[in-house]
């Protein structure tokens, strides 16, 4: 009887044979999470050799800064007055036998003149002015609070928001100008408090917590001047930029943002009595607000925008053709692979079946 067919052999637990096909996806998923190991590791090499180059850069900058200072400094140091030689005999005594000089009369104490004081702005220039600044703050301190809690990354989401927007531009200074020349602005008919207008946006998650955003717009408002007709503006352009934003900040669906930009507006400020042609400008925008998302592709935002771009009107003054954008609409999102792939998905298996 062979070894083999003992009986003791045989009780032995025999090696059960692995599939070919299971062997394969084994080995394929081995290789592939290797190499994106492999990648990782690389990529952290390149940020610590970066990282290195950025702080040898700032220590030479230093030292540069110091040695200028160092510079300055022995450059505005008064120089050292030279050992004054003793004047000789002869002019010594002469200076002591001169009779002293008589005491000049005291002047009359001139007061000091107080420098004028520029004129302060007016209170409701100064008033939407400090909102804004303090809204701005705290919006930014609130952003940057919970972008650093959140856990959805930006990068690899796309994103299209399509809404309307109501602007409301404040334009003391033309006006004051306005009346001035005998054209005071006509409050009431023809002006419109609120000028109404169009937002959309579309945006990519380049990194983890910066978005690319290319934003078109159109605005108008009409006003009049007193002894003529109405005038209409009309401001349309195209803004890009980049905005700082994280997905489920604080809740799951929250997002919100603070972003800058700049591009072209085509300006138009026309009236019968004081016609205008259409202007080209580069304006600078900085706008700040949130978007909520209902489901994985569906949600809603709202902004707030303020617009910096100025045109001459009439030969009067420059007129403020920006302003505040209040704007609200949808937003269809296009979630990354990443964040569409399920999380018992293993790379080369199929996906585990739910029960």
């Amino acid at each position: 009887m062979s070894s083999m067919e003992h009986p003791l052999t045989l009780a032995l637990p025999q090696p059960l044979a692995v599939p070919a096909p299971f062997a394969e996806k084994a080995m394929a998923s081995l290789m592939q999470l290797h190499g994106e190991l492999m990648e990782e590791k690389e990529r952290r090499v390149d940020l610590y050799r970066r990282l290195m180059e950025r702080e040898q850069a700032l220590a030479e900058l230093k030292l540069y800064v110091r040695l200028l200072e160092e510079k300055v400094a022995t450059k505005d140091a008064p120089p050292a007055t030279p050992f004054a030689e003793p004047p000789p005999a002869h002019a010594a005594a002469a200076e002591v036998s001169r009779p002293p000089a008589p005491a000049a009369a005291p002047r009359a104490a001139v007061p000091p003149k107080v420098p004028a004081v520029p004129p302060r702005a007016s209170g409701r220039a100064q008033g939407w002015k400090g909102v804004v600044m303090r809204g701005s703050a705290l919006a930014a301190a609130l952003l940057v609070t919970g972008v650093a809690r959140a856990d959805t990354p930006t990068d690899g989401m796309g994103r299209v928001s399509v809404g309307g927007t109501l602007r409301v531009t404040p334009n003391d200074y033309f006006n004051d100008r306005a009346r001035e020349a005998g054209r005071a602005l006509i409050a009431e008919g023809t002006t419109s408090p609120l000028g109404a207008g169009g937002v959309a946006s579309f945006g990519y998650g380049a990194f983890e917590y910066l978005e690319v955003a290319i934003d078109v717009y159109a605005a108008w408002e009409a006003f009049a001047l007193e002894g003529w007709a109405p005038f209409s503006s009309t401001n349309y352009g195209l803004l890009a930029g980049v905005r700082l934003t994280r997905y489920d900040v604080f809740v799951k669906g929250f997002a919100p943002y603070l972003g800058v930009q700049t591009g072209i507006s085509l300006v138009t400020v026309t009236s019968p009595s004081a016609p205008g042609g259409e202007r080209a400008l580069q304006p600078l925008s900085v706008n700040g607000g949130f978007s909520w998302r209902f489901t994985e592709r569906l949600g809603a935002f709202v902004e707030v925008r303020y617009l910096l771009s100025r045109v001459f009107v009439a030969d009067i003054a420059g007129r403020n053709v920006g302003g505040f954008f209040a704007s609200a609409g949808v937003v269809f999102f296009f979630p990354s692979p990443t964040e569409r792939r399920d999380a018992s998905e293993v790379p080369g298996f199929p996906p585990v079946p739910t029960r």
